[in-house]
């Protein structure tokens, strides 16, 4: 994959030099937004249709989240809604991993129950900046043994502030016109990229908590490295990382100080 090991040196290094090229890092920064767009796709496509790709997503996801802070805002917003939908075929591949956490409701405490959350740092803006909006989803409720509720007060945990599905749509905003190509992905072909922004789902905060330990310490090393690129891509990792793992990025913070310190 992109990554290797420093430390399993290849026999051809001894005799003579040998140049690694990233190709996954040299097209995630192109120059050029089109190859960009298509590269992200591309990532969200292996995540969707790939059978065998347990292996590859601790190496695919940080590609994915570097995606949301593209210079162009509207590949940002698609890479969003992208990871948005890899969240939904997770939570259907894990569903009995995800099933006491849906029907019981269950947010942890800062939330509030579901009813609060911190607005989403797309292109590593504090809220995405001026020009982007939030909408709030509904909070996470338990199960209504009692029957206490009318069948219309049930609700869908992922819909949003009181919202039904058809409804919510419009809260969301009109869906961007993406750019017609011939080259595009059936996923991303039918992909609606709504221009405000939830929390992210259930499935895509599991997604990238899940990975997120794979990669994690390796970015903090990044984040002090003198060379500013390196420092400011590593940087904005770090912050889509804690956007997606919310509460899950205090498992980190013993080594967080340590770290940054050094």
């Amino acid at each position: 994959m992109a990554w290797q090991d420093p430390n399993k040196v290849p026999i051809k290094a001894f005799y003579e030099g040998v140049t690694n090229v990233n190709y996954m890092s040299t097209l995630s920064f192109d120059r050029h937004p089109a190859v960009r767009r298509f590269w992200f796709e591309t990532l969200a496509h292996w995540m969707l249709r790939c059978v065998d790709k347990v292996d590859l997503e601790p190496y695919i996801a940080p590609y994915l989240l570097t995606g949301l802070c593209d210079e162009n805002e509207e590949i940002a917003l698609e890479v969003f809604w992208l990871i948005e939908k890899i969240g939904e075929a997770y939570e259907a591949e894990k569903e009995e991993d995800l099933r006491k956490t849906k029907q019981y409701g269950f947010d942890y405490t800062w939330t509030y129950g579901g009813r609060a959350s911190v607005p989403f740092p797309l292109q590593g803006i504090w809220a995405g900046g001026d020009r982007l909006d939030h909408v709030r989803k509904t909070g996470a409720r338990g199960p209504d043994f009692l029957g206490q509720k009318a069948l219309t007060e049930h609700h869908h945990r992922e819909l949003l502030d009181d919202a039904g599905e058809e409804e919510e749509e419009e809260r969301l905003g009109a869906p961007l016109e993406l750019p017609r190509r011939d080259y595009c992905w059936p996923d991303s072909r039918g992909l609606d990229v709504f221009p405000r922004l939830p929390r992210p789902r259930l499935g895509s905060r599991s997604w990238v908590r899940t990975h997120s330990r794979r990669y994690i310490k390796a970015t903090f090393n990044d984040v002090v490295d003198f060379r500013d690129c390196t420092a400011l891509n590593a940087g904005r990792l770090l912050c889509m990382s804690v956007a997606y793992t919310e509460e899950g990025a205090g498992e980190k913070t013993d080594f967080w100080g340590a770290d940054l310190e050094g």
